[in-house]
């Protein structure tokens, strides 16, 4: 499989390790706006970074996984949807729902198959809360999250960077 990477963030790099030990991926392109990230993350993985999305204008991959900030999403799914039938988005999809519905038309329209970055969903403590109540009658379910809001999220409330993982 041959898979773009857009953006070299916290979690973008999480995802970027995670992609350079998986079977079966035989090229990874990279790129951030950061064109020092850019290169410490191909030089670290020698793998193909560039400088620009238009590097890729006629290219086709298997995957392509945007993990740049929120309000990025929108512009760079628009530009790269022609390049694959598979893009992975980072949670939220859009800064607004004018843009989540934009994405989805696109992805619609072009059968492309759109998968939002809810990982929360396979941390293993929801999976076995999921198995403990699936057949139970809840009443009430009293959860507290224990992490602060990051620092690092500036474009995104808190409801569209945790609690959407609760809800």
């Amino acid at each position: 499989m041959k898979i773009l990477q857009i953006g070299l963030g916290n979690m973008g790099a999480n995802h970027l390790r995670v992609l350079n030990v998986l079977n079966g991926i035989e090229e990874i392109t990279i790129f951030d706006k950061d064109s020092l990230k850019t290169k410490f993350y191909s030089d670290l993985y020698n793998i193909k970074g560039i400088e620009s999305l238009s590097e890729i204008k006629d290219k086709f991959f298997d995957g392509i996984l945007i993990a740049s900030p929120a309000f990025t999403h929108s512009d760079i799914f628009k530009q790269i949807a022609s390049n694959s039938k598979n893009i992975f988005i980072e949670k939220p999809v859009g800064i607004s729902m004018s843009e989540k519905l934009e994405i989805k038309k696109i992805a619609d329209n072009n059968k492309i198959n759109v998968q939002i970055g809810f990982i929360e969903r396979f941390n293993p403590v929801v999976q076995e809360l999921k198995k403990i109540i699936e057949n139970q009658e809840v009443l009430i379910a009293d959860i507290q999250r224990t992490n602060k809001l990051s620092s690092r999220i500036t474009d995104v409330g808190v409801t569209e960077d945790l609690m959407i993982h609760d809800i």
